[in-house]
């Protein structure tokens, strides 16, 4: 499933990879009805909402209007109600609204000030259930330093703590930077927090006690930030999966912290991390140059993690990249060259470039439908235009990129050739090109370039920055 919803200009539009964003309604006639929260702009934070198949979301609606641009976070309950927290601008107060879910929609209700006490970001959000009590946990700004605290509500959301100058329970101070995410597991309620970038650590108490315990050492290192997450095993294992240039995984029984378990030794960003049949799935964000980020998916079966996989087939080097010169009615094969990022190195030995004249056609293919590319050129062309095209059973079907017009004129261009994977050419065929069946597209000159343009990389991988998943 992959749809276009809405545009952002936030700082944080998905999230950091602690935050909840989307869910699905547990129970009663609109059951698997799917929310998902957006943070569109600086000040906003939107709702949009889908049911089965998903391929249809409705307009996305105000949630907030006065949030500042840092992340905010929210849970669902088991009647649909989704819990919000966020820092507010201006003052940077830590606000709470519940969004009450009737007769299937949301509505807004009135905000409740969790903490009005110095200013409080990057909360997370944890609901007890048995009593319902609601948690969160949030990094406050107290003397250029940060500290990590947290607070109860019983209502819940109604009142938090002793009100909003009750500065909550302390569980670290005097760090910086400090990012938490709270989850209940068994009768404990657990923090799971980053401290100074040195230090990933837990602490918990028992429901119905009033003192944390000691603090726990997850990992030691020197690049732990905000790129952690923690979730829960369906037989009561906390999971806790983090990056300090390589990504890691440990896990909790309850008893006992297991040995730290190496996912890929090349790190990564955003990282999720889900259960399926207890056993951990990590999905997350490859390094990679500027112009192409890999989604990467690491499952564990037994004791061992298997080896790092693509999620998206759609999104990865493209399987087959091909120049053709009209003149000598010549191929080239481009592909290894479109893949790496060597600038200038991607052009036909026929007319050392790109694509130059009348006739002069540059085919792009993959395994897979796909609907990106991104455009790297070392020179820009000049004054030629091309149309696009792709293959179905009849033949070459011209289209418009839904990112619009593209002539190879701009050095760095991100373009988007449809909506999304629902708005991709049903009849679109594979066909076979110099030996190679796949789904093609190709860009054919029509008007001659003055300049040709040359290339440094052509892929189908987008510069993805955060990735929210929904937990199982």
């Amino acid at each position: 499933m992959h749809n276009h919803i809405t545009d952002t200009t936030s700082a944080f539009g998905a999230g950091l990879a602690a935050n909840r964003r989307i869910f699905t309604v547990p129970a009663g006639k609109y059951a698997g009805r799917m929310a998902l929260l957006l943070q569109t702009a600086p000040a906003v934070a939107q709702l949009s909402w889908a049911d089965y198949p998903y391929t249809e979301w409705s307009d996305p609606v105000n949630i907030v209007t006065d949030g500042a641009d840092f992340p905010f976070d929210a849970v669902m309950d088991e009647n649909g109600h989704i819990h919000l927290a966020w820092t507010r601008t201006g003052d940077h107060h830590l606000i709470y609204r519940r969004l009450l879910f009737s007769s299937g929609s949301w509505s807004v209700e009135t905000t409740v000030t969790i903490c009005d006490t110095y200013e409080c970001f990057y909360p997370s959000l944890a609901l007890e259930t048995e009593p319902e009590r609601l948690w969160v946990s949030w990094s406050r700004l107290e003397a250029d330093q940060y500290a990590i605290r947290v607070k109860s509500s019983d209502d819940p959301g109604t009142a938090w703590g002793a009100g909003p100058d009750d500065p909550g329970d302390e569980i670290v101070a005097g760090v910086d930077p400090a990012f938490s995410k709270m989850i209940i597991m068994a009768s404990y309620v657990y923090v799971v927090y980053s401290a100074n970038g040195n230090l990933l650590a837990c602490r918990r108490k028992h429901t119905g006690a009033a003192i944390w315990q000691d603090e726990t050492e997850i990992a030691a290192g020197s690049a732990l930030d905000h790129d952690f997450t923690a979730a829960v095993a369906g037989d009561n294992r906390l999971g806790v999966v983090f990056d300090d240039d390589r990504m890691r995984y440990r896990e909790f029984d309850g008893l006992t912290w297991s040995g730290v378990a190496d996912i890929d030794d090349n790190g990564g960003t955003s990282p999720q991390l889900i259960y399926l049949d207890n056993n951990p799935h990590v999905i997350y964000l490859a390094p990679g140059d500027p112009a192409r980020v890999p989604l990467r998916l690491c499952r564990r079966s037994g004791q061992a993690f298997a080896a790092p996989e693509n999620l998206d087939p759609r999104r990865t080097t493209l399987a087959r990249v091909l120049g053709y010169h009209a003149l000598t009615a010549e191929f080239a094969d481009l592909t290894a060259a479109a893949a790496d990022n060597t600038p200038g190195d991607l052009f036909h030995p026929q007319s050392s470039a790109l694509l130059k004249d009348t006739g002069d056609m540059l085919y792009l293919g993959l395994d897979e439908k796909f609907d990106y590319l991104k455009i790297l050129l070392s020179v820009p062309g000049t004054i030629g235009s091309l149309v696009w095209q792709y293959h179905n059973s009849a033949g070459w079907i011209g289209f418009t990129p839904h990112g619009g017009d593209c002539h190879l004129h701009q050095a760095d261009r991100e373009l988007l050739l449809w909506d999304d994977y629902h708005s991709l050419p049903a009849d679109w065929q594979k066909t076979t090109i110099a030996g190679s069946r796949l789904f093609w597209i190709r860009a054919v000159v029509i008007t001659p370039f003055d300049t040709g343009p040359t290339g440094t990389q052509i892929t189908s991988l987008s510069n993805v920055e955060s990735i929210i998943i929904m937990e199982s």
